[in-house]
């Protein structure tokens, strides 16, 4: 009877084992599930901490693009000569350039500020200073340069600005004073020999010395021009 009774409890001790076993295996899983949830919550920022901030995506930022802003490729960085105090204005040689204008004109193009007096290379602004003042201005490019041309500038002996506007009716520069000039098409002033015109005004609110920055798709070039009272 002995042997019999060792059998059954060999067999019971198995069983107990591995109820043990499973009842454990069912605890971890249990623990471990509860791990997630305890980290999410773990460690909350201090008060007054400020969290990270995702950057806002560059695809919902408005950025002008050559379609829609065609005169985009030619705002070049606008590189103005200096002055020191009481120096002359190192003004840029005017020259006849068009056989048919008999005007002045500064530069050696393709895009030339015609309009200045015989070799002075300067222009006459009238009115008192302090008061904007539209000196006449004529513009011309060469035909060996057909594209558009983009003119900027300033004063470089002093801190004012210059502003551009159209002196035809039937020009497309615009009459409201513009810090661009904008060149472009056949001009506004018949010009022979291919020659392209544009009668414009160059407004100022002083005398001094004026530098004039053209840009075209395959050039860039400075004028220094002189604003003398008139």
């Amino acid at each position: 009877m002995r042997p019999a009774l060792l059998i059954r409890t060999d067999a019971a001790r198995r069983r107990r084992g591995r109820t043990v076993v499973v009842i454990s295996m069912i605890a971890l899983i249990a623990a471990c599930g509860a791990v997630a949830p305890a980290t999410e919550t773990a460690n909350p920022p201090l008060q007054g901490t400020q969290l990270p901030v995702a950057p806002t995506s560059a695809a919902t930022q408005p950025v002008p693009t050559t379609a829609s802003d065609p005169w985009r490729p030619l705002r070049r960085p606008l590189v103005l000569p200096t002055m020191s105090a009481g120096a002359a204005c190192p003004k840029t040689p005017s020259k006849p350039v068009t056989p048919d204008s008999g005007l002045f004109a500064a530069g050696d193009g393709p895009a030339y500020p015609a309009g200045l007096g015989a070799y002075s290379d300067a222009i006459t602004r009238p009115g008192a200073v302090g008061t904007t003042q539209g000196i006449r201005l004529d513009w011309f490019v060469a035909p060996r340069y057909s594209g558009p041309v983009l003119v900027r500038g300033g004063q470089i002996d002093g801190a004012h600005d210059v502003r551009f506007s159209s002196a035809n009716p039937t020009s497309g520069v615009g009459f409201s004073p513009n810090p661009e000039l904008q060149l472009t098409g056949m001009g506004d002033v018949p010009s022979g020999f291919g020659w392209r015109r544009w009668n414009t005004y160059l407004e100022t609110t002083a005398p001094g010395c004026y530098a004039l920055q053209m840009d075209g798709t395959s050039f860039s070039t400075i004028v220094v021009i002189e604003v003398v009272p008139g």
